[in-house]
């Protein structure tokens, strides 16, 4: 939620992300659409996402990492 924040915040109507982060982008989408649609307004943006040309940062031993919720 932090992460949509920051988005919904900047007014941000495309945000470059990793194919990693797409899920959070998804879900700002979504909380964007819940909350406009339920105070009946277009106050928030959805935000786009544009994938960068690195698609994952490694970790420092050039691993992928996943962490587990």
């Amino acid at each position: 939620m932090l992460m949509a924040a920051d988005i919904v915040l900047y007014k941000s109507n495309v945000v470059p992300v990793g194919v990693d982060q797409a899920p959070h982008i998804e879900f700002t989408r979504e909380a964007v659409r819940s909350f406009n649609h339920r105070y009946n307004t277009n106050v928030l943006i959805e935000p786009d996402m544009k994938n960068t040309i690195i698609p994952k940062v490694l970790g420092i031993d050039g691993k992928e990492r996943w962490v587990k919720a």
